[in-house]
């Protein structure tokens, strides 16, 4: 049997970590395993698709990406595993009762909040849905984006987290 390879993308150094210790465990319970670093999701999509790796760890926007190419190439994508952390996570429109929205149609000429520019779950996959139900943004309805002080609640949620409570517990 040839070496099952996966694709993985090295967002943080402790991915490397990560997938060493899959590697050691498959390897020692009799799965010849090996994985591929890739420096984003777009290469490791193409590189999937090309056939470079076997199967590939994918972020949620990577996921649809390569359900689309694989519609597109007249092939079909699967997916075989997720982490337990991951399952129930889902992306939702939430609209006030009273604006009579039933159906996304009826988001045409509304404003839709979104999250930061590049979440997958609070903007990029809520959009894509949007767009595939024929809504173009900006032009059937505004967005409203709300990407603000992103960065400043991961640092705070960093500090609390390494100090065991924020300042204002203090």
């Amino acid at each position: 049997m040839s070496t099952l390879l996966m694709g993985a993308v090295a967002y943080d150094p402790k991915v490397v970590t990560i997938w060493n210790g899959f590697k050691e465990y498959f390897i020692r319970n009799g799965l010849d395993f090996d994985y591929v670093l890739f420096s984003n999701y777009e290469r490791q999509v193409e590189a999937h698709f090309d056939g470079m790796i076997h199967i590939a760890w994918n972020s949620p926007l990577a996921w649809i990406q390569s359900e689309q190419l694989a519609k597109a190439t007249g092939r079909h994508a699967v997916a075989v595993m997720m982490r337990d952390s991951d399952c129930d996570l889902t992306s939702v429109i939430v609209v006030r009762r009273e604006e009579g929205i039933h159906k996304i149609g009826d988001l045409r000429g509304k404003r839709v909040a979104v999250g930061a520019k590049d979440s997958p779950q609070a903007t990029l996959i809520p959009l894509n849905e949007l767009v595939n139900a024929g809504l173009e943004p900006d032009v059937d309805f505004t967005m409203i984006p709300f990407d603000v002080l992103v960065g400043l609640a991961r640092r705070s949620h960093r500090r609390r987290t390494r100090r065991g409570q924020s300042a204002r517990e203090r």
